[in-house]
Formats: structure tokens, C-alpha cells, sequence
């Protein structure tokens, strides 16, 4: 009876203890065999993502990030379906979180808002996450990162023919005659220029400047200069051909056959609005009248079409055939933005380009599209805006940038603007720079690319260094390059600026100067530095096209002819689909080795190079052949 007892009491106390034991590892089995399970579900998306990602990266770079996806199977193939929800397999919700990923200037992973983040438009990250119901919510996650599936290289080669690239200097301006003196006492104001040998209505063999004097009417209104082109070294020299005096001139523009000038006050014709002339002689060859009367301030002519800026207006007319006896037809007005007057009108690729008197909200800028003459400016402010007060003075256009000069405001405040002009209705600035030098300040007249496509900025004005260049190979940083030019022979102010390219390869710029009332024709031989001459000349590859969206890595040169050519590179990318009708900004400055491309330009499906050569003396051609290595 005793041990019965003693059964029992035993039983009460180890019974309890051994069936908790049981359950607990029955559940602990269980637990075990679900994390398992649900280990082989992550590995199952893993492999997933993998696949679709080596199928095509499109499929990853399609997918929208911050939403949960999971894989399925379409057509035999790994897909991606979206589902808040998630995907419920035998009571686990499989999930995955789209995300994508930045990098730091060291390629280092970083999040979005540490400094110097960069969207890598190569990488994405995907969360995958199985859970599962039991007395606590379990699940088991993995983070993976997918990038592009391998990399392909592309040959690209660019071929043209070089021109000569001149014997000076840009960056280290030299005068390279003896001030001619221009007869009478009227202000110069602009100035325009042709070289000889043209193929137009002009027959001369020298080359030529045309020289209005619009401030007062102490001489005569339009002077043309003829500069001589001996075989270098030998210098320059300059001469007064004709002149012709009728009123007051502004604003010039002369091409091979006529020369048009920005008129006012022209006696017996109140409505005057822009003179034109015969090349060489100087005579007058026609005229465009304006109703009512306005004060015109520049001009500039497009194949058929005159363009010139009047009072608040811009106005164009036809500019060919010349009529003579009657006035050239009008074709359009178009008022500009806030009631502004144009200082100056450049016309490139269906755009007219304005720099104007306005002081505020960007509108120093307007761009008129010339088909329906809507007008477009930099954002008012912030990022991309025409940060001064200043009105607009001169603007130069080549290629993609505009390059707009306004008045001096103050040794911290930009008076230099590039503007990216790539997409024309949506204008920008993407670099600026200031004429203050050595502790003095200088107020911008006129500005002037270069004719040889040197990657220089010529800007001069009133007061300080009048003369000063700038290399703007990188858009977004403009850099004065070398010793400006301060009081050349005396003069104190330098009005207006052309270059020009002589049919033998030297390069100049012309500029107007003033010295007490004596006005002034200067030269200033330009060329890549190094006096060696030569020939060269900047050429655009063809586009490669990737066939779809892609990252450029990087691209090295791997050939040119002639050997001893000098080469360097700018690089654009662009998306398609159609890369010859694609807008291509280009930008950096790499020499033959070449470089990584950056992450902030990708991805895209086009790329395009523009090689500069210089040095080649004695050649006529020049080869570039470089590879291109992308991720597709």
C-alpha cells in the first residue's frame, strides 16, 4: 500500500515535467522545420530576382521602388507581381521591398541623405521577407543587392579635317598691331567682321572689319576696315577702305554679302529701323522701315531672315533679296517679357536668343522660339536662375550654351552666365564667373567665343582688365585662363569684340577701343598657346547607340593618326529612342587616357564624344578611335 503510494506521488511530480518536455520539443521541431521552409522560400526569390535581372536589366530597372513585389512564373519565366499583400504559400506571405540604392564619391553604399549621394542607377536593392503565424509573428529576412549583368565595350571612331588653329595664345593675350586710329571723333559701339577670300558678293583678298559709331554724330556712322594677311610671322597691318555717314549706327552684323546695321536718327526716314550696305563698297543696297517709329540696338541675319531688336520688341524681316528702292518686308513682331528693351539678338537653331535690359526673375534672358515666337528664360530663381540685379549686356551662342555678359554688380556677384541651352524651352544656368581682377572691377560690354572652338571666353568692358578670357571646357566652372589685358596701348575701355579665322588657319580677335576721344581698332592673335601653329580643329563623333537603356562606365582612346597629334575629350550621354535626333550636353575634359563617365549622368542609350585636335602641323586629317565600356 505504502509503495502505491509512493507511485502515485512520484507520477504527480515527473508526469507534469516529462509531458512539457514533449510538447516543448514537438514545437521546437515544428519551429525548426518552418525556418527551414521558410529559408527555402528566400532562396527561391533570391534565384528569382537573379534570373529576371539576367534576362534583361530592364526588368529591374522598370520595377517601381517602395513597393512589395513578389516572383511568379509567366511564359516559363521568372516575373515580378506586384501585391501589398505580399504572396501566401502554405501560410507564409512571401514579400520583397524594392529599394534603390547610393553611392558616395568613393563608390561606397550610403544612404540618401548622407552628403555627396549619388542615385547609381546600376544597383538595386531587394528586400525579401517570409513570415508566418504561430504564438509570435516569426519571419526571416534577406537584404540583396542586384547590379548590371556584365559589360561590353564599343569602338567609336572619328574622323575630320583640320584647319590651322593659329600660332598665339588665348589665355595670354598679345596685341599684335599698332593701334589704327579710326578718323572723326564719333564713339565706336559695335564691331563685325569677315575674313577675305570670301565666296559671297564680296571680292576682296583682305580680311575685314566693320566698325559703327553710334554714341554721338561727330563722324561718320559706319567705317570698314581691311586687314591684311601676310604669311606668318610677319604682322598685320590695317587700313580705312570706305565710310559711309547717315545718322547714327548701333548694333552691326555683316556676312559675305551685305552688311546690316541697327540704325537711328537716318535723315528723311523717321520709321528707319536697320541699313544695309554693300560689302565693299560701303554704298547703301537697301532698308527696313518699322510703323511706328523705334530706336533700334541690334541686328542679326539668318539665312533669309533679318532679326533686329527695337524699343521692347524683337522684329523680323526679310533680309534677302535686297530690294533697294522700297523697304524689306516685315514678317513678325513679338513683344518681349515685363516691357524690356534687347541689348543684343543672336539667332542659332530656330531660336532667337536675347540679352536684355530687364533685372530681375532671369529675364535678362529671353529665347524666342521662332516658329511661335513663345518666349522662354531661366527659372526666376534658385537653382539654374540669373542670380543679379544687372541688366543683360551681350550674349554669344555656340553649340548648347549661351553665354550672357551683365552689368558689374559687386566682386561676389556673377556678371559671366553659361546657360545650357540643350533644350532651348527650358533654358538654365549651369556655371557662372566674375570680371573682378587683381582688386579691380570691370564692366562687361561685349563678349565672344572663339572661331577655333578653343573651349575661350572672351569678355571685355569699361574700367579695370578690359580683356579677359576664360576657358569654359567645363561648363559648370568657368576659370579665367592666364593675364588679362589691362589699358591696351592706352585705351581705357574696350567697346566691342569679333573673332575671326584667316582662310590660311591664324586666329584673332578685333576689338573696338576707346582712348580720350581717339577710337581704335586693336588685334589680338589668338591660337591654342605655345606659338607652334599648326593645324587642329573640334570635331563630334557619331552616336552609339546601345540599343536600350544602359550605364556608361568609362572610355579610353585607343588609336589616332597622325601619332603626334595632341587629342583631348568631351563626353555626352543621352536617353533614346532615337539617338541622331537625341540633345547631347557635353562636358568634362579628359585627355587621350579618358576616364570613369559619372553615375549623374546615367543611365542612357546614347553616347557621343567631341575630340579636339591640336598640334598637327603639316597634316590635313585626323583619326580618333576610342572604346566605350558600358554595362548593358
Amino acid at each position: 500500500m505504502i509503495e502505491l503510494l509512493v507511485a502515485f506521488g512520484l507520477s504527480s511530480i515527473l508526469l507534469p515535467a516529462l509531458l512539457t518536455g514533449f510538447v516543448g520539443a514537438t514545437r521546437g521541431r515544428e519551429v525548426y522545420e518552418q525556418r527551414i521552409a521558410a529559408v527555402a522560400l528566400v532562396r527561391e526569390a533570391e534565384e528569382a530576382i537573379r534570373s529576371f535581372r539576367n534576362e534583361a536589366w530592364s526588368n529591374v530597372s522598370g520595377l517601381a521602388t517602395g513597393t512589395d513585389y513578389f516572383p511568379t512564373i509567366v511564359s516559363g519565366k521568372w516575373s515580378m507581381q506586384q501585391q501589398d499583400e505580399g504572396e501566401n504559400i502554405y501560410g507564409f506571405t512571401r514579400k520583397i521591398r524594392v529599394s534603390d540604392v547610393y553611392r558616395n564619391a568613393s563608390q561606397n553604399i550610403v544612404t540618401q541623405d548622407s552628403p555627396g549621394a549619388t542615385l547609381d542607377p546600376s544597383t538595386r536593392q531587394f528586400l525579401i521577407t517570409v513570415s508566418w503565424p504561430g504564438y509570435f509573428r516569426r519571419f526571416i529576412t534577406s537584404n540583396l543587392y542586384i547590379t548590371r549583368y556584365g559589360n561590353d565595350a564599343k569602338p567609336l571612331t572619328t574622323e575630320g579635317t583640320l584647319t590651322g588653329m593659329g600660332h598665339g595664345d588665348w589665355c595670354n593675350p598679345n596685341l599684335h598691331i599698332t593701334p589704327y586710329d579710326i578718323s572723326g571723333n564719333g564713339i565706336g559701339i559695335a564691331i563685325s567682321s569677315v575674313p577675305g577670300l570670301s565666296t559671297g558678293l564680296s571680292t576682296g583678298l583682305s580680311n575685314k572689319a566693320y566698325i559703327s559709331t553710334g554714341e554721338n554724330a561727330a563722324s561718320s556712322s559706319l567705317y570698314s576696315v581691311d586687314i591684311t594677311d601676310p604669311p606668318y610671322p610677319a604682322t598685320p597691318s590695317a587700313a580705312t577702305a570706305n565710310s559711309y555717314n547717315n545718322g547714327k549706327d548701333y548694333g552691326i552684323f555683316a556676312n559675305d554679302d551685305y552688311i546690316f546695321t541697327a540704325a537711328r536718327n537716318v535723315p528723311s526716314a523717321p520709321k528707319r529701323l536697320v541699313d544695309i550696305f554693300n560689302i565693299d563698297s560701303i554704298t547703301p543696297a537697301g532698308f527696313f522701315d518699322s510703323d511706328p517709329k523705334m530706336n533700334a540696338t541690334s541686328v542679326y541675319v539668318s539665312g533669309n531672315t533679318g532679326y533686329v531688336t527695337a524699343d521692347t520688341n524683337l522684329i523680323a524681316f526679310g533680309a534677302s533679296p535686297v530690294i533697294g528702292s522700297s523697304s524689306q518686308s516685315q514678317l513678325w513682331l513679338k513683344a518681349l517679357n515685363g516691357g524690356v528693351v534687347g541689348n543684343k539678338v543672336v539667332v542659332s537653331g530656330g531660336y532667337a536668343y536675347i540679352a536684355t535690359t530687364a533685372t530681375s526673375n532671369s529675364q535678362q534672358l529671353q529665347v524666342i522660339q521662332l516658329s511661335d515666337h513663345t518666349i522662354y528664360s531661366p527659372p526666376p530663381t534658385g537653382t539654374g536662375s540669373i542670380n543679379t540685379n544687372q541688366p543683360g549686356v551681350d550674349i554669344a551662342v555656340l553649340g548648347n550654351y549661351a553665354y550672357l555678359v551683365t552689368n558689374y554688380s559687386s566682386s561676389t556677384t556673377p556678371d559671366i552666365f553659361v546657360v545650357d541651352i540643350s533644350i532651348p524651352t527650358a533654358p538654365k544656368v549651369v556655371g557662372t564667373a566674375n570680371t573682378y581682377y587683381n582688386s579691380t572691377s570691370m564692366a562687361p560690354l561685349g563678349v565672344a567665343t572663339t572661331p577655333n572652338n578653343a573651349n575661350i571666353l572672351i569678355v571685355v568692358g569699361d574700367g579695370g582688365w578690359q580683356y579677359q578670357t576664360f576657358n569654359v571646357s567645363d561648363p559648370t566652372n568657368p576659370t579665367r585662363c592666364g593675364t588679362p589685358l589691362q589699358n591696351p596701348n592706352g585705351a581705357t575701355k574696350v567697346q566691342a569684340v569679333s573673332t575671326l579665322r584667316e582662310v590660311d588657319g591664324d586666329v584673332y580677335s578685333y576689338v573696338l577701343t576707346t582712348s580720350g576721344s581717339t577710337q581704335q581698332f586693336q588685334m589680338v592673335e589668338g591660337g591654342s598657346g605655345g606659338g607652334a601653329g599648326g593645324n587642329g580643329g573640334v570635331f563630334e563623333s557619331a552616336p552609339f547607340d546601345a540599343g536600350h537603356s544602359v550605364v556608361f562606365n568609362s572610355f579610353k582612346e585607343t588609336s589616332k593618326t597622325p601619332s603626334t597629334i595632341t587629342t583631348s575629350y568631351q563626353i555626352a550621354v543621352a536617353p533614346g529612342p532615337d539617338c541622331s535626333a537625341a540633345t547631347y550636353s557635353y562636358f568634362g575634359n579628359y585627355d587621350a587616357s579618358g576616364g570613369q563617365i559619372p553615375l549623374s549622368v546615367n543611365p542612357g542609350q546614347c553616347f557621343r564624344y567631341k575630340v579636339t585636335f591640336t598640334g598637327g602641323e603639316g597634316a590635313a586629317t585626323a583619326t580618333a578611335t576610342v572604346s566605350i565600356n558600358y554595362s548593358p
